[in-house]
């Protein structure tokens, strides 16, 4: 085949493009291994490039095990990392990032096209219900999903970091105006309660992981909801918290859905497991579940059990996460 119709050819253009792409983000990483390992000492640094430089063939491969030395174990796991991170977009045209924390979406995605998993597709709604949004990008188990053309329902009570949910994914919301796809940005908590409410919000002091807690309690002064109040860990304010009825009447999607939708991801700081139940209560029946366990009232066995009483089966933890998917008919 000659090299120009091999170029034009869309997917193995963007195989192309993707080794680039990886072989330069590994070797650029391993450039900042090798600096940070001689701890500053450009002497060190510059006998590495000069033994590189002498080596009878110069490959990428020959300067990645020059400068990574003996922490190859870092390589094997980047590289795996980077490997299940890519997602190619059904069109044959470009590719996305999986930014999930651990790869969950990439997992999530492969178990949808698993043989066992066929037909079941058109039984949900392509739709991800992303509590605990934070800023819908770092992460998120909503912002892979949205580049794929799933509509979003992005929940988040920190004003800060909704407004970043909306910057990172409103881009590919229904690119083509066909009304297709839909985004539902919903700045409020959820505790699993049967009443919408009121509640005191801690921002994280910590500017990386920029972490926010419901509090129990409303703030004395309602006029000073707009300015954070000092507490002894971070700042607070007042926010809505909905129940699950609440958000519905607010998204669209979600009673378009029918109560059979694609994800439903949680990650609601010490009260995850009665958000989650209370999704299971109302009679949704997401297609997958992604669960952060960690700080909640109800060991993880109990949460287990009960999702299996709603026809729900354990398939695997990846990081802070557990992940379920629905065995039911309907």
């Amino acid at each position: 085949m000659r090299r120009e119709a091999f170029l034009n050819t869309p997917v193995k253009t963007v195989g192309l493009t993707l080794c680039i792409f990886c072989s330069l983000f590994i070797g650029t990483i391993y450039f900042a291994v090798s600096y940070a390992q001689t701890k500053l000492n450009t002497s060190t640094f510059g006998l590495v490039l000069q033994s590189f430089s002498a080596a009878p063939s110069h490959t990428l491969i020959n300067f990645i095990e020059t400068s990574v030395g003996s922490n190859r174990h870092v390589l094997i796991d980047l590289a795996n990392d980077i490997q299940h991170r890519v997602i190619f977009q059904d069109d044959g045209i470009g590719f996305i990032v999986d930014t999930s924390r651990d790869g969950e979406i990439s997992y999530l995605l492969r178990r949808i096209k698993h043989p066992k998993r066929k037909g079941r597709e058109a039984k949900y709604e392509k739709l991800v219900v992303d509590i605990g949004a934070n800023d819908g990008f770092l992460s998120s188990n909503s912002y892979p999903l949205v580049q794929l053309g799933w509509s979003t329902v992005l929940i988040e009570p920190n004003p800060r970091m909704m407004t970043l949910a909306k910057r990172s994914q409103q881009l590919f919301v229904d690119p083509y105006n066909d009304k297709e796809q839909s985004s539902c940005y919903i700045n409020a908590g959820m505790t699993g309660g049967t009443e919408s409410t009121k509640m005191s919000l801690e921002l994280s002091d910590d500017s990386v992981a920029m972490e926010s807690t419901l509090k129990p309690g409303k703030l004395r002064n309602k006029e000073d909801n707009d300015v954070p109040q000092a507490s002894s860990t971070g700042n607070l304010m007042e926010v809505d918290v909905l129940t699950v009825a609440a958000i519905v009447e607010l998204c669209p999607g979600l009673i378009k859905a029918k109560k059979r939708f694609g994800l439903l991801s949680v990650d609601a700081e010490g009260v995850g497991d009665k958000v989650l139940y209370a999704w299971m209560k109302a009679g949704y029946r997401p297609e997958y579940i992604v669960y952060e366990s960690m700080h909640n009232e109800d060991p993880f066995w109990k949460t287990r059990k009960i999702l299996e009483e709603y026809n729900y089966r354990f398939m695997k933890t990846i990081g802070f996460n557990r992940m379920f998917e629905y065995e039911g008919n309907e």
